[in-house]
């Protein structure tokens, strides 16, 4: 009996470190594991992150790169359409003219009369009509009329087409005050026009009146934002002019 109770206590003492032995082995590789487990994840993590940032990168210089190019174009762009605008209002300036310095050729010879018609740029048609017209003053005041009312079509033409084609790289500012300016300079020539071609001079005065109150002063603040566009400003300079000024 005392034999059998000695195997079993040999069993048990050598389960019970078994046991003990297992826990302790599996202890160990479950938290190697774990750390194991743990550094692969962290290493994902990381990976995953710098190739989300380098997306966030790539989308930040890809924006970047496009809108430096918008700026690049506009600024390409804003020289050539206040020009033409010029051209444009100028050119409508100069068809609504009220006053028109006229030679007299009720009292100029014919030989004088042949030369000035030589020395002109008249079309031949013109010149022939000039030529024939009982009334030359008022003839030669009509072709100067309507030759200024072309002339401004022409010029009209040049800025809108040009700014159909480039008000996309314009900013929503500008953009505004061109279409606005593009809108007024063509009704106020149309306008001159039915009224010099219907005689209806309220029409003309009308069209001067358009020029004056709202054309100009849309001009002028077209050029001043034209200008801050191009030649803008650096927010501390005057801070700095007025330190130098209170430290001086």
């Amino acid at each position: 009996m005392e034999l059998i109770f000695s195997f079993i206590g040999q069993i048990v003492v050598f389960s019970g470190g078994a046991v003990v032995i297992a826990f302790l082995f599996f202890r160990f590789l479950g938290s190697q594991w774990i750390e194991n487990k743990f550094a692969k994840n962290l290493e994902e993590y990381r990976g995953a992150q710098a190739r989300e940032l380098e997306e966030v990168k790539s989308k930040i210089s890809l924006l970047l790169s496009r809108t430096l190019k918008l700026h690049d174009k506009e600024y390409e762009v804003l020289p050539e359409v206040w020009s033409r605008v010029n051209d444009a209002h100028i050119s409508l300036q100069r068809c609504l003219m009220s006053f028109r310095e006229v030679p007299d050729f009720k009292k100029m010879p014919d030989d004088d009369f042949q030369n000035f018609l030589k020395s002109s740029n008249f079309s031949e048609g013109q010149k022939d009509r000039l030529s024939r017209s009982q009334d030359r003053n008022q003839c030669y005041t009509e072709i100067l009329n309507w030759k200024d009312i072309n002339d401004a079509n022409t010029a009209f033409n040049g800025f809108h087409d040009y700014l159909l084609k480039n008000r996309i790289f314009l900013s929503p500012d500008l953009k505004a005050k061109f279409d606005a300016i593009d809108d007024l300079i063509w009704k106020a020539w149309v306008s001159n026009r039915v009224g010099e071609n219907s005689k209806e001079y309220k029409m003309k005065i009308e069209a001067y009146e358009m020029c004056k109150k709202s054309i100009e002063p849309l001009m002028k603040e077209i050029e001043s934002l034209v200008q801050s566009k191009l030649f803008p400003t650096h927010p501390d300079r005057g801070i700095i002019s007025d330190n130098r000024k209170t430290a001086a």
